[in-house]
């Protein structure tokens, strides 16, 4: 059974941890920052802690591990509607932490938002699965565990800001520093 995030874990009894969810049936529930509630699925299952640093770092680790099973899953049933459950997800979250029951009625302003970021996302990830699949294309093999770890470093504050400094700084293959230099005029 795939367990919510916003439990704390062993290894740290107050900070949620995301995990892999090897068990899980289908490629997408896999990832971290999907979880189970009353037996639902939930899309985007992410604690929302770390601030705005942390929450950049958090969702740009996720985002590249998402990308990298959409490359290894490109030919599944679903993955063209993958990237409208994310999203979907994320609108869920927001009316979960404002406690908003949003009008399921399929005619609701709410239902034909959903239809209409539906619509959008599902041409964007066709586009990228497509992406994905050319063989021309050059993405960076990513260390999922590594991607995890981050994901992970950006859901608490005190570790997100050094953290996404850090991980800023090996993309561009130079050290940051916290003190500014001043420009060479």
């Amino acid at each position: 059974m795939v367990t919510s995030p916003s439990a704390p874990s062993a290894a740290s009894p107050t900070r949620p941890q995301l995990r892999f969810h090897d068990e899980a049936q289908e490629p997408l529930h896999r990832l971290p920052f999907i979880g189970r509630q009353h037996g639902e699925v939930k899309f985007w299952d992410v604690p929302a802690t770390g601030g705005y640093a942390g929450g950049n770092l958090t969702g740009d680790a996720l985002a590249r591990i998402f990308l990298e099973t959409l490359r290894q899953q490109s030919d599944a049933a679903t993955p063209g509607a993958w990237l409208g459950w994310v999203a979907m997800g994320w609108m869920h979250h927001v009316f979960d932490m404002l406690g908003i029951k949003p009008d399921l009625d399929p005619e609701s302003r709410f239902n034909t938002l959903r239809g209409q970021v539906v619509g959008f996302t599902s041409v964007l990830s066709d586009v990228v699965r497509e992406a994905l699949r050319n063989s021309n294309l050059s993405l960076p093999s990513i260390d999922e565990e590594e991607c995890l770890r981050q994901a992970n470093e950006g859901l608490e504050t005190r570790t997100a800001k050094s953290a996404i400094i850090r991980v800023a700084g090996a993309r561009s293959g130079r050290r940051q520093s916290r003190k500014s230099k001043p420009a060479n005029n």
